[in-house]
């Protein structure tokens, strides 16, 4: 539940949409089962705007520090390549020679 005050601004916002907006908010509000097609679009919307996302990230991945999400040895040897990033960034200290590595 909405508080009387919640409602009423929610309410107030509705009113100041232009006509066609209200008209389209109310048809989705009340949509009905021939209306299935638009809320799998909606869904199908939504998963490519998280693939974009993804790919996004893995371009400046692969751009700027050259970690290669697609390639297998990149995941085989994940832990060598996190360390050797945090060395990179001097989050880590640098490996010294004659010093064992755990």
């Amino acid at each position: 539940g909405l508080t009387p005050e919640q409602t009423a601004k929610i309410r107030a916002g509705v009113a100041r949409l232009p006509p066609e907006s209200r008209k389209a908010l109310e048809d989705w509000v009340n949509m009905t089962d021939d209306n299935q097609w638009a809320l799998l679009a909606m869904n199908c919307l939504v998963l490519i705007f998280f693939a974009g996302i993804f790919v996004l990230g893995s371009a400046y991945l692969i751009s700027n520090h050259g970690i290669n999400v697609y390639d297998v040895e990149t995941w085989r040897r994940g832990k060598v390549e996190v360390i050797d990033l945090l060395r990179e960034w001097r989050v880590l200290r640098p490996n010294r020679p004659g010093t064992a590595e755990l």
